[in-house]
């Protein structure tokens, strides 16, 4: 049992970090997508307007920008470019005006940089908020929360590890002779992920006795609501 998705094949913007999956919902194919623009990187209205879809899709981020629209204390330039691209596909923004970037206490500024964006047709079953948690962080954990009943795969199957009886002295014997820059794969990021997670794997089945999850344990799901 577990949840249908699908990775999306996103095309590549230099300098922005951007992923997406899609779920499928009882309404239909739900596109998520989670992105990361570097305050210092300058780009134009073109370079990422792409980046929003027009149907069924929500987009969450640390876009770096500052606009009065959604709580910020001032508006800057690439502020000014998303409203532009909201605008233009008539896309929702979910933040309620709730700071979710820690700033000085001797700071006047009210920082509302990472943004959660949906299409007009789930922005009345979506809502967003800030947590009291930055995990570390200078910012604080954002949910954002979409009541749409989602579709449950009894077929799907997956297994954990009994962390319990875990040889951990194995484990980190075998991490220092497999995780190496061998896995590394030059400019290309997604190449290096799988190898990373394939080696974690392969150390993981080899130091950590696993059983099935589809068997041995009982999964209780509310359809009702999805958070991410």
């Amino acid at each position: 049992m577990g949840l249908n998705f699908n990775v999306l094949d996103v095309e590549e913007i230099p300098n922005i970090e951007i992923q997406g999956i899609e779920i499928k919902t009882i309404t239909g194919h739900l596109k998520i997508f989670n992105s990361y623009i570097t305050p210092s990187y300058k780009f134009k209205k073109e370079t990422i307007q792409n980046i929003f879809q027009l149907k069924r899709s929500l987009i969450v981020g640390d876009f770096n920008a500052h606009n009065k629209l959604w709580g910020s204390s001032k508006t800057n330039e690439r502020g000014k470019i998303i409203e532009e691209i909201l605008a233009d596909k008539n896309l929702v923004i979910l933040n309620t005006g709730q700071a979710t970037r820690i700033t000085s206490t001797q700071s006047n500024l009210h920082s509302v940089i990472d943004l959660s964006i949906c299409s007009q047709d789930v922005a009345l079953n979506a809502r967003h908020n800030v947590t009291n948690s930055n995990m570390g962080s200078d910012h604080y954990a954002t949910i954002t929360t979409l009541n749409e009943e989602i579709t449950i795969e009894e077929n799907l199957s997956m297994h954990v590890w009994k962390l319990k009886k875990a040889n951990w002295k194995d484990y980190k014997e075998l991490s220092k002779f497999s995780i190496t820059t061998d896995i590394l794969v030059d400019k290309n990021v997604d190449a290096t992920f799988n190898n990373l997670v394939d080696c974690i794997t392969s150390i993981a089945n080899q130091s950590i006795p696993s059983k099935n999850l589809k068997s041995s344990i009982n999964i209780f799901i509310n359809q009702n609501i999805c958070r991410y």
